[in-house]
């Protein structure tokens, strides 16, 4: 069973048109030696419409935070909110070494961006961190 825990501090503000900020999801598995990495999808709309936007390869330590950097263009009329929604599935190592079977997704957790009144660059930081449970 996966669970996932949602933080979203503010890194800052590097300029005026850019945006950092932070998703860190906990992933609870059985057997994480099984794990090759984990792929975050994306969509417009909850429940449904997801795209794969990024893959995290697990580095075979549980107790480090894995991550990835994304760059992320969102559009809106300044001074609106757009949400946009998240699930992440494991990917298991196959039986030769490659990456194998896809597990189920995890709970769709949502990040609101607020649309400035210039165009803005939104990075946005996704960790992971794994945590083994018997």
């Amino acid at each position: 069973m996966a669970f996932i825990f949602l933080l979203i501090p503010v890194i800052g503000f590097a300029v005026e048109t850019t945006i950092n900020d932070e998703l860190t999801f906990l992933w609870e598995q059985n057997e994480i030696e099984s794990i090759a990495g984990w792929i975050l999808y994306e969509s417009k709309n909850s429940g449904y419409g997801y795209t794969q936007i990024a893959v995290i390869p697990y580095g075979g330590i549980p107790t480090l935070t894995y991550s990835v950097n994304l760059v992320l263009s969102v559009l809106g009329e300044a001074g609106s909110t757009v949400n946009r929604y998240y699930i992440l599935t494991a990917k298991g190592k196959g039986v030769d070494g490659n990456i194998g079977l896809e597990s189920d997704p995890s709970n769709e957790v949502y990040y609101t961006f607020i649309i400035p009144p210039t165009s803005t660059l939104f990075f946005l930081t996704i960790k992971v961190t794994p945590k083994y449970s018997k």
